[in-house]
């Protein structure tokens, strides 16, 4: 972290129940998809200042999604997501995904 920076900080908010972290991660995306040309920034927050883009997204262990996502380079692996702040990846289209718990399984 650079404390020299002009960028605004990330905020990182704890819910405290998966409905409402779901409704709030797809209200965004359904926003943002709705106006393509003008995604949700600090604007639409009334915020005062320059104008920032505002991205929410989910916020996985930082090891085990950085862990992950080097074993499917190595492997071949077509898709990493996140998906209720657990870790998965899928070979292809039409294999299962497979649920990485930690950084041992991902490094495997």
């Amino acid at each position: 972290m650079n404390p020299a920076s002009d960028r605004p900080r990330n905020i990182i908010a704890t819910l405290h129940s998966e409905h409402h972290h779901d409704s709030i991660i797809s209200a965004v995306r359904r926003f943002n998809k709705a106006n393509e040309l003008c995604l949700l920034n600090s604007c639409h927050m009334c915020l005062v200042g320059e104008k920032y883009n505002i991205y929410a997204s989910e916020h996985p262990c930082k090891a085990v999604y950085a862990a992950a996502r080097r074993r499917t380079k190595i492997n071949h692996y077509k898709f990493v997501w996140v998906k209720y702040g657990l870790v998965y990846v899928r070979k292809n289209e039409e294999s299962p995904a497979i649920l990485i718990r930690d950084t041992i399984k991902a490094a495997a």
